[in-house]
């Protein structure tokens, strides 16, 4: 009686040590597997403009209005407080964030107002007055004051609105389309109107 319960004992003793090791070998698998993913891993950095507090949402190739408008403000900021002297760093810091494909055209229109603010040793400081983002027409827009300052002193403001298209690639922001325009925000059926009076006017 005694044999027979040991042998059954030891019997069950050896299929648990089996059951145990068969156990240790599949969790030291996933965690070999779990290692080796999280190594490979790509890192993805998502940059965020600054001051945004508001709930927003982006994805490798999309993001909300809310995370467009903090990088129209940002950007506006950016290029409408323009000294002589920051006038380089501030035309090297927005060329960063220009699509490839407008990079050509929009550096070259910032680099000749950029140019010009240098040259006639003028000064702009832009006050943000309120942003916001049109999803009709996929556009950025900040309104602001901009005030120029001379090296008299003579200040002249100009209520001006900076439009923006902000895209999103590999999780990061490309301005594809910049303008300023002198006066308020033109959206809707305005904006085509003031589109097709351009039209006119070149072909007169």
């Amino acid at each position: 009686m005694q044999i027979t319960g040991f042998r059954q004992s030891w019997q069950k003793l050896q299929g648990e040590n089996t059951f145990h090791r068969i156990l240790t070998l599949i969790m030291l698998l996933v965690t070999l597997i779990s290692t080796y993913g999280w190594l490979h891993k790509e890192r993805v950095v998502v940059l965020v403009p600054p001051g945004i507090s508001d709930e927003m949402t982006i994805s490798d190739r999309k993001a909300s209005g809310t995370y467009k408008v903090g990088w129209g403000v940002f950007l506006a900021h950016m290029v409408g407080n323009v000294t002589p002297e920051s006038s380089k760093i501030v035309q090297d810091m927005v060329n960063r964030y220009l699509s490839g494909d407008a990079r050509l055209v929009l550096a070259r229109q910032i680099a000749e107002n950029l140019d010009r603010l240098r040259q006639d040793k003028v000064s702009a400081v832009f006050e943000l007055r309120k942003a916001f983002y049109d999803p009709n027409d996929d556009l950025v827009f900040v309104n602001g004051m901009s005030s120029f300052v001379g090296q008299a002193g003579k200040t002249r403001k100009v209520e001006h609105t900076f439009e923006f298209r902000v895209t999103i690639a590999n999780w990061g922001p490309e301005v594809t389309s910049m303008a300023l325009v002198e006066g308020p925000p033109i959206m809707g059926k305005n904006r085509q109107k003031a589109k097709s009076k351009e039209v006119n006017h070149e072909t007169h």
